[in-house]
């Protein structure tokens, strides 16, 4: 793993952030990376969040459509049920 410097520039910005904290902000930020050090019992890496819940809550924030409908299907309901066709003025 690459050491990193306190001369490069992003580094020195997220130390600066860092630094402006309480306490117990700090405190809690270390224990959370010590933790993220510790192996699981039986050897293995720690736990990763699962993709799926991952991808789920991503998907949820962009607003992401969720329906059994397919986008074809989704499509025409919406041309369908549309009621008013402007005219437009030529480019």
């Amino acid at each position: 793993m690459k050491s990193l410097s306190f001369k490069e520039p992003w580094v020195g910005s997220y130390v600066e952030r860092l630094l402006g904290l309480s306490a117990a902000t700090k405190r809690a930020i270390i224990n959370v990376l010590e933790k993220s050090l510790m192996p699981e019992k039986g050897g293995r890496a720690p736990r990763t969040r699962k993709k799926e819940v991952f991808s789920e809550k991503f998907w949820s924030a962009c607003g992401a459509w969720d329906s059994p409908e397919t986008a074809e299907e989704l499509a025409a309901s919406i041309r369908n049920d549309r009621t008013v066709n402007p005219d437009r003025e030529p480019l």
